[in-house]
């Protein structure tokens, strides 16, 4: 190879790189562009969006390191219910939620569907916390979706749903608490996810959600709500 050749090769590189490189602090700075960037990034052959794994960079919101420290968090959601239905109503009514207002006997239900799968009330309430602030933010308080569930034939034909921008709409708030109850019993604790760093890398995925303040806040919840040890959730 030419002297000639090898430097056209070399600037090529050197473009590519820096190209690389930009890209990678764009999606640093700006973690919700990593879809638009993927879309560019296509496979001619097959239309299949190329990965980029930013995990070099240390971002926070970037896969391996996201997802690590998000696992640090052992506290598991199998527990008798932490709260009593007073004390879910005192929750609900002293944050405003819109979910207490209209069925006043959610809170005994929160309790009920606790006992009937064995996941704590409390890390219920605090996913309705972290998801919608109980139900007064976002599309939440159009679906009565206390963790905001995407849409489903399931949503469909078990809750009575419909299909409102992609997510499952209840027709009353104790329906939507019934589905979450239900979807952490089967589709997480029923594959082995028990704890809330394992639920969250599935249910929250790192290039949507900033895990680290999401498991903060569960924990910090559990811990001001209930007596339980949540030494167990490490957070970052």
């Amino acid at each position: 190879m030419s002297d000639g050749a090898e430097n056209v090769l070399g600037k090529i590189f050197t473009i590519v790189l820096i190209i690389f490189v930009i890209i990678a602090l764009i999606l640093i700075v700006f973690p919700g562009s990593r879809k638009v960037v993927q879309s560019i990034f296509v496979v001619a052959d097959d239309n299949t969006p190329i990965d980029i794994d930013l995990g070099v960079f240390g971002s926070e919101n970037s896969g391996e390191s996201c997802n690590d420290n998000a696992l640090k968090c052992k506290l598991t959601v199998m527990h008798s219910p932490s709260l009593s239905a007073a004390e879910v109503e005192k929750i609900l009514k002293d944050a405003n939620s819109p979910a207490i207002i209209a069925e006043p006997d959610i809170a005994s239900f929160f309790v009920s569907e606790s006992e009937r799968t064995g996941i704590d009330n409390a890390i219920a309430l605090a996913f309705f916390r972290q998801e919608s602030s109980f139900g007064k933010a976002g599309k939440a308080s159009t679906t009565k979706s206390i963790g905001n569930i995407r849409y489903t034939n399931t949503c469909k034909t078990k809750y009575s749903g419909t299909n409102y921008e992609g997510f499952c709409s209840y027709p009353t708030w104790k329906r939507g608490v019934q589905h979450w109850f239900d979807l952490i019993k089967n589709n997480y604790v029923g594959e082995g996810l028990t704890t809330v760093g394992d639920i969250l890398v599935k249910y929250a995925p790192c290039s949507e959600n900033s895990l680290v303040n999401y498991v903060a806040s569960i924990k910090s919840f559990v811990d001001k709500e209930t007596d339980r040890d949540v030494n167990a959730c490490v957070t970052a």
